[in-house]
């Protein structure tokens, strides 16, 4: 369910509609992913949700670079996300790269050098970060 509803408001924002925002929800909802996270409840619908929700912040990243608070919330899933399931790390990596390689397209250097501190240096050096 919590999956469910950050889908919604990540795609109510992307759209701007309601109605829109749905769509994404009804389609997530009726695909085997779904089905899979509620059979097997262990951590997959929780590794669902931190993905989801990485998505999510990175997306409010790339639309407001200035505001510093979507880069700590970043971390701060990443840190819950490994220690929910370490599959999480790979997403997180790749995502953490796509981000690093569009702020140094954009020669964000300010934003990048944040980013790069929070939220890649959990993914990339565990055994430092405790």
């Amino acid at each position: 369910l919590a999956t469910q509803i950050v889908i919604f408001l990540f795609a109510k924002e992307v759209t701007g509609s309601h109605m829109w925002g749905i769509v994404p929800v009804a389609f997530y909802g009726a695909t085997m992913a779904f089905f899979d996270t509620t059979v097997f409840i262990r951590m997959y619908p929780l590794l669902t949700l931190f993905t989801v929700l990485l998505a999510w912040k990175h997306y409010h990243i790339i639309k407001n670079p200035e505001k510093r608070s979507a880069i700590v919330w970043c971390f701060a899933i990443t840190f819950l996300g490994v220690f929910t399931q370490y599959y999480f790390a790979i997403v997180a990596f790749f995502m953490a790269v796509a981000m690093c390689v569009r702020m140094l397209c954009r020669r964000d250097w300010k934003t990048v050098l944040i980013y790069c501190d929070f939220s890649t240096a959990y993914v990339a050096y565990p055994a430092a970060s405790g």
